[in-house]
C-alpha cells in the first residue's frame, strides 16, 4: 500500500511539472512572438534609433516573420545604419528570399551596407551570390574587398577561385592572408604556384606563414607529383 501510494505522489508531481513546463513554455514563446511583432512595427517609425534597433534585434530573434519587413528596410530605409543592421539581420537570419536584395545592396551607396551584404551573402550559401561578390572583389575599399573575399570562401565555389588567387596580389595584407586562406579550401591545384609565390616573396611574414598553411591543407587533397615545397623566406 505504502508503494502504491508513494507512485501515486510521483504521478502526480510528474504531471504538474509537465503542465508547468508547458504553461511556461507556451508563455515564453509568445512573449516572444509579441516581441518579434513589436520590433517589425518599430521598423516603420520615424525615429531613426528605434529603427536600428529594431532591424538588429530581429536578427537575435532569428524569427522568419522578420525576413521581408527587413527587406523592405534593406531597400528603401533613408538611414545608412538602418539598411546596414538589416542587411547583418537577414546574413544571420539566413533566408534565401534575401539573396537577391544583398547582391543588390551589394551597390548601395553606403559602404557600409555593401560590406555588410557582402558578408552576409556568404551565411545564405546560394550559387547566386558568387558572381556578384567576384565583381565586388574590384571595390575601392579594402573592406568590402576584404567581406567579399571572405564571402566566396565561405562558399566554396570554383568559379572564385581564378578570381581569388588575383586577390593575393591585392595591396592589403589582410586581404592577401583571407584570400589564400579560402584558396586552402579549396584544395585546387591551380593554387600551387600562386601559393607557393606568396610564401617565397610576400614582404609581410603573417601572410608568409598563411599561405604556407594552406599549401599545407592542398597537400591533403593533391597528389603528391604535383606539389613543390615551398622555400619560405626567413
Amino acid at each position: 500500500m505504502v508503494y502504491i501510494k508513494g507512485y501515486i505522489r510521483l504521478g502526480l508531481t510528474l504531471l504538474i511539472g509537465l503542465w508547468g513546463f508547458l504553461f511556461y513554455g507556451g508563455e515564453i514563446l509568445k512573449a516572444q512572438g509579441d516581441e518579434v511583432e513589436q520590433r517589425i512595427a518599430q521598423l516603420n517609425s520615424p525615429e531613426k534609433s528605434l529603427r536600428r534597433d529594431a532591424a538588429n534585434q530581429l536578427g537575435f530573434l532569428k524569427d522568419p516573420r522578420g525576413v521581408d519587413p527587413l527587406i523592405r528596410v534593406l531597400e528603401k530605409d533613408p538611414d545608412n545604419e538602418v539598411r546596414r543592421n538589416a542587411a547583418n539581420a537577414l546574413g544571420t537570419l539566413g533566408d534565401k528570399r534575401a539573396v537577391q536584395p544583398l547582391i543588390q545592396a551589394l551597390t548601395d551607396k553606403s559602404k557600409d551596407v555593401c560590406r555588410e551584404a557582402a558578408l552576409a551573402l556568404g551565411k545564405l550559401n546560394d550559387p547566386q551570390a558568387v558572381e556578384p561578390l567576384i565583381k565586388t572583389l574590384k571595390h575601392s575599399d579594402h573592406f568590402i574587398r576584404l567581406a567579399a573575399v571572405t564571402s566566396l570562401g565561405r562558399l566554396k565555389d570554383e568559379r572564385a577561385i581564378e578570381p581569388l588567387i588575383g586577390m593575393l596580389g591585392d595591396k592589403d595584407p589582410f586581404i592577401r592572408e583571407k584570400a589564400a586562406l579560402a584558396l586552402g579550401e579549396f584544395g585546387d591545384e591551380r593554387t600551387l604556384d600562386p601559393l607557393n609565390r606568396l610564401v617565397q616573396n610576400d614582404p609581410e611574414k603573417s601572410v608568409r606563414q598563411v599561405a604556407g598553411k594552406a599549401l599545407e591543407k592542398i597537400k591533403k587533397r593533391v597528389p603528391v607529383t604535383q606539389l613543390k615545397k615551398p622555400q619560405a623566406s626567413p
